[in-house]
């Protein structure tokens, strides 16, 4: 690209840098506060050293050493995961990164109890994925809802709902969320929870959970849960119901998981 800073030939600064790949570069004509050329500002190509803001910035406000910035740099893939309950976190993108693939689980219901039968399982958390060009700096920020509570004994019922949880972006524009899913009651699974993705690539609504016992599925990875009272695997697996007997207790929802992968 060119950013509009010319030297006294005429040829633009992005010229004078893009194959620079040694110390020694021409001098530009530009000089900082103490009076050195910016020629000496930028690393050589090839270097994993950043060099200090030149005082010299493009139409969009980023400073020459940033535009700049090592193009021939390795970056090493980096994937962070944070379980719920998390409530208003912020993630920053990672210096070097240049694309970053948003994967994201809702909660998962708790289970029912029942005299009879066994109750219900909850339903399993929904799952979104996007994928996105990024910056360093760049920053989202997500809320991950816990796995919902299944029921304690003694009395027949429901268990809890899954939370919600979701990633938002300023810049660009975008709220990628999965609703919690429902709980299991005495005698029919948790709805799955539903996804709101809109321009991401995968939105898919989580697994219901069965009349008896079985706790719904979370997609691309998210584990049902099918023994009796069992909570939900993670992420996003529904509890499992459980027969109503004095003090016995349905399985929990697993919760919300968010993974930030940049390459």
């Amino acid at each position: 690209m060119t950013v509009g800073y010319r030297i006294a030939n005429g040829t633009d600064l992005d010229a004078v840098f893009a194959t620079r790949v040694s110390a020694a570069a021409a001098a530009t004509g530009f000089k900082d506060s103490a009076g050195t050329d910016i020629n000496n500002r930028y690393e050589p190509r090839g270097s994993t050293t950043a060099r200090a803001d030149t005082g010299f910035k493009i139409a969009g406000g980023t400073d020459l050493s940033q535009v700049f910035k090592d193009i021939n740099a390795v970056f090493t893939p980096i994937t962070n995961t944070y379980n719920g309950p998390l409530t208003s976190q912020t993630e920053t993108v990672p210096a070097g990164a240049a694309s970053v693939t948003i994967k994201l689980w809702g909660a998962g219901g708790g289970g029912g109890l029942f005299t009879g039968p066994p109750g219900g399982g909850g339903g399993g958390g929904g799952y979104a994925e996007r994928t996105l060009s990024v910056t360093g700096g760049q920053t989202f920020t997500y809320n991950l809802g816990g796995g919902g509570v299944g029921l304690q004994g003694p009395g027949n019922g429901s268990g809890a709902s899954g939370g919600n949880s979701n990633v938002i972006s300023a810049s660009p524009s975008f709220t990628q969320a999965c609703n919690g899913a429902g709980p299991g009651t005495t005698n029919t699974g948790g709805a799955g929870g539903t996804v709101s993705n809109i321009g991401g690539s995968v939105s898919t609504t989580g697994g219901n959970g069965s009349s008896a016992v079985t706790g719904g599925s979370s997609p691309n990875g998210g584990g049902t849960q099918g023994s009796i009272g069992l909570n939900g695997n993670a992420p996003g697996g529904g509890g499992a119901g459980n027969t109503n007997s004095g003090s016995n207790k349905a399985g929990n929802g697993a919760p919300a998981r968010v993974q930030f992968i940049y390459t």
